[in-house]
């Protein structure tokens, strides 16, 4: 698990105060964005075909095998021995 720094102060939209430079504490990323490591992993996003719900070329995608999905969800899909990031529509059986 790799800690990363946690600043006290926001983020500005404009010019910084050079103030608000100092550490609060360390941060795990892990603890905040998976809950179940054994069944967690990580996957780059391959294409722009899903941008219009906000994930992008190369983003990383955080997939959690646990969890059963419901109408409408992003899934992860094993499609012909490839993953396949999807919408899932249950009520019709099949994947957007």
């Amino acid at each position: 698990m790799k800690y990363l720094s946690l600043y006290s102060c926001s983020i500005a939209c404009g010019f910084p105060s050079p103030a608000d430079d100092h550490k609060e504490a360390s941060l795990s990323l892990d603890e905040h964005l998976i809950t179940k490591p054994a069944a967690t992993f990580i996957a780059r996003a391959n294409s722009d075909s899903m941008q219009g719900l906000g994930i992008f070329d190369r983003d990383l995608l955080i997939v959690d095998r646990s969890l059963e999905p419901v109408q409408g969800d992003v899934v992860v899909v094993a499609l012909g021995g490839h993953l396949a990031c999807k919408v899932q529509d249950r009520h019709h059986r099949r994947l957007l």
